[in-house]
């Protein structure tokens, strides 16, 4: 069974090892919603892919001289 909740720093790790700093920023700045359980702030898995998803795609920057 999938976890309901994680913790801050499993959510960090499974967001590309961000750091808990970047982490509590996205949280202040609104770009991704915790949960709190007895104090704890927890994640959704769903909420995690829903972060996830909305993050623009990498492309390559353009070759200088073509």
């Amino acid at each position: 069974m999938e976890p309901i909740f994680v913790p801050k720093k499993v959510a960090a790790a499974a967001l590309g090892e961000i750091s808990l700093n970047k982490l509590n920023e996205l949280i202040r700045t609104g770009r991704i919603n915790p949960r709190v359980l007895d104090g704890r702030v927890m994640f959704t898995p769903e909420e995690l892919r829903r972060f996830a998803a909305e993050l623009p795609s990498w492309e390559p920057p353009e070759s200088r001289g073509h």
